[in-house]
C-alpha cells in the first residue's frame, strides 16, 4: 500500500550499506568533479598526469616555495620522467573530456575567454578564479602559444645551476608532446627543479 511504513533492515546492517553507497557515491563525484590544475596535481595519482617515474608532492627544499615534486625511485640521466600530449583549446567541447596528462595550448584571447566560459559551467567557479588559475600557470616554450597544463607539473624553479629537469617540444607517435627529461642521475627523494628561465611569454 502506498502508505505502508516503510521498513528498513536491522540497524547495523543497514547503517553499514548505506555507508557504503555514500562513500561510493562521494568517490564518484569527487573523480567526476572538474579539479583546478593544481588541485589535479595534488588529488590524482601522478601516473594518470604523466609522470613515468614514481613521484609525489611534498614540501619543498626551495626556503619559500610551498611544495614541489621529489622523485621516489632512482632515475638516470636522459631519462624521460613526464609526457604531456597537447591539445588545442579551440578544439574543446568539454574541460572534462580533456585527459589529465594533457596540456591545453592557447592562440588567442577566445581561446582563454572560451576557458573561463567551460569552467564556469562545468565545475562552477569563478571568472576570477579561472583567470588567476591562467596568470599563475600558464606557459610557453615557443612565445607563441600559452600552454596549461592539466594537472601542474608542481616543480620549482632550480636556476641555471639547481635545474635537474629540462622540458621540450616534440612527437610522439604522430602527436605533438610536451617532454620533461632529467638532465642529472637522480636519487630516490630528489626533489625536481627546472629552469623557469627557459619559458618565454
Amino acid at each position: 500500500a502506498r502508505d505502508a511504513p516503510i521498513r528498513f533492515p536491522p540497524g547495523r546492517a543497514f547503517t553499514g550499506h548505506f555507508t557504503a553507497l555514500l562513500h561510493t557515491r562521494r568517490q564518484h563525484m569527487a573523480s567526476c568533479r572538474l579539479l583546478l590544475p593544481m588541485e589535479a596535481a595534488m588529488r590524482l595519482p601522478s601516473a594518470v598526469q604523466g609522470w613515468r617515474a614514481a613521484t609525489a608532492i611534498a614540501p619543498s627544499m626551495v626556503s619559500g616555495a610551498g611544495n614541489g615534486r621529489f622523485v621516489l625511485e632512482d632515475v638516470s640521466a636522459g631519462s624521460v620522467v613526464n609526457v604531456k600530449p597537447l591539445q588545442a583549446m579551440g578544439s574543446v567541447q568539454s574541460l572534462g573530456s580533456v585527459a589529465a596528462d594533457a596540456a591545453l595550448t592557447f592562440s588567442s584571447v577566445g581561446d582563454l575567454d572560451r576557458y573561463v566560459e567551460l569552467a564556469a559551467d562545468e565545475g562552477d567557479f569563478t571568472p576570477r578564479q579561472s583567470r588567476e588559475t591562467l596568470e599563475h600557470y600558464l606557459w610557453s616554450l615557443d612565445g607563441e602559444r600559452g600552454v596549461l597544463n592539466r594537472a601542474t607539473w608542481s616543480v620549482n624553479h632550480g636556476g641555471a645551476d639547481g635545474t635537474n629537469l629540462t622540458v621540450f617540444h616534440d612527437r610522439l607517435h604522430g602527436e605533438e608532446v610536451v617532454v620533461s627529461e632529467a638532465t642529472k642521475d637522480l636519487a630516490s627523494g630528489t626533489e625536481l627543479l627546472m629552469d623557469y628561465e627557459s619559458f618565454h611569454m
